[in-house]
């Protein structure tokens, strides 16, 4: 019979092949998202944090590249003056993005791993907010939930326009919105059209089946659009050519969409074997390289 102790040696093992693969893993210093803006900011003209929280991502590209263009969205009205004041030079919208206008609810889950969400807890998706209740948390969780009414834009409506604006430049959007990330997509598509390169880097999660929104269908309107799909792994991004089921299974993990910015193309990627076939892998060195050029 299998020992405790092996049977959690195992255990860690399996967690661990699966964050080495980019699943289940929401932590964006060790899941590559971090990296990824790390090595891609240099070609950053404006970047757009959807769903901003504390700023950690905002912070990384602006430590990086500090003639970045920043555009902030987070509809937690009590982090505003914390962004504001840690970001002086950004522009700070206490608005939620999705796909239609209108006033709705923020539900804010007032636990998080720690106790408390605060400044300097543990990032963690499945907690922060999001504009629906999360169906898949149990009853406990659920009295831990917080509404606050907030005001929910499109990307595409926003007055005075973006279209102009990012017309030329390199555009990149970061979204994570606990679910309502294809939603946000859907109210961005012009925007996105407009910039002369555009990059969306965006969280899947099982909180999408909550609203019905499947991951193919975003993944075909973004190729629809002329983007090319990528998977983040901690060390690098996965070319994505074919769906399968696993990749709607995953608790969580992060998908890139860019077009323009050179990496399809770039020097570099290594084939290696999956369960499913061949798949490119580019590391994050290589990256960096295609953004220095684009810069």
């Amino acid at each position: 019979m299998m020992s405790f102790e092996r049977f959690l040696d195992l255990r860690r093992a399996e967690r661990d092949w699966a964050h080495a693969n980019g699943f289940n893993n929401d932590d964006p210093a060790r899941n590559g998202a971090l990296a990824l803006l790390a090595v891609m900011s240099p070609a950053i003209g404006m970047f757009v944090d959807v769903g901003a929280g504390e700023g950690v991502f905002s912070r990384r590209v602006a430590d990086v590249n500090p003639a970045t263009r920043l555009l902030m969205f987070e509809p937690n009205g009590a982090r505003i003056p914390a962004l504001r004041s840690a970001f002086p030079a950004a522009d700070v919208r206490a608005l939620a993005l999705s796909d239609r206008v209108q006033e709705s609810e923020l539900f804010i889950h007032e636990r998080g791993r720690d106790g408390g969400e605060r400044p300097g807890a543990p990032f963690d998706h499945y907690y922060g907010a999001s504009l629906h209740r999360r169906a898949r948390l149990l009853d406990l969780e659920q009295t831990r939930i917080r509404p606050l009414r907030v005001s929910v834009r499109r990307l595409d409506g926003l007055q005075p326009s973006l279209a102009g604006e990012v017309e030329g430049k390199r555009l990149f959007l970061r979204i994570g919105v606990n679910g309502h990330e294809a939603r946000v997509l859907r109210g961005a598509a012009a925007v996105m059209v407009q910039a002369k390169a555009a990059g969306v880097m965006f969280a899947f999660s099982s909180a999408w089946a909550d609203l019905g929104e499947g991951l193919l269908e975003s993944l075909r309107g973004l190729h629809d659009q002329g983007f090319g799909i990528y998977r983040l792994l901690p060390f690098g991004i996965e070319r994505v050519r074919v769906f399968v089921a696993d990749m709607e299974r995953a608790h969580y993990c992060l998908y890139l969409a860019l077009r323009g910015y050179g990496i399809s193309g770039a020097a570099g990627w290594v084939t290696t074997a999956t369960p499913y076939g061949d798949a490119e892998i580019l590391a994050y060195d290589d990256i960096l390289k295609c953004a220095v050029a684009a810069a």
